[in-house]
């Protein structure tokens, strides 16, 4: 990607990397569970974060239109279609459609 920068510090590990055991699970890393998160590792328990997507940092990001659209993933009544990590998530349902940002 243009502006890509490389061995940035990552936060992120692979699933290989998980333990069999945490004192607590935190899905996702929104506003609340990273509050959650945080003062629960301050506490002392062994914390665990689960996130969809990848992790980005500035410079990573699609910088186009192009680049863009192959980030959306799709979910309608014939099921899932695009890159499951992808940014932007399209749920179309009977009455509604739903547009979700998903980094």
């Amino acid at each position: 990607m243009p502006g890509h920068k490389k061995n940035l510090p990552r936060l992120s590990r692979p699933l290989t990397k998980l333990k069999s055991h945490y004192d607590a699970i935190v899905v996702g890393s929104g506003y609340g569970a990273s509050i959650a998160a945080s003062r629960l590792a301050r506490a002392g328990k062994r914390v665990c974060i689960l996130e969809r997507g990848e992790e980005r940092w500035p410079g990573e990001y699609p910088e186009d239109t192009l680049k863009c659209a192959s980030e959306i993933q799709f979910n309608g009544e014939h099921g899932h279609e695009g890159k499951k990590t992808g940014l932007y998530e399209i749920h179309k349902n009977k009455d509604q459609w739903a547009f979700v940002a998903c980094g």
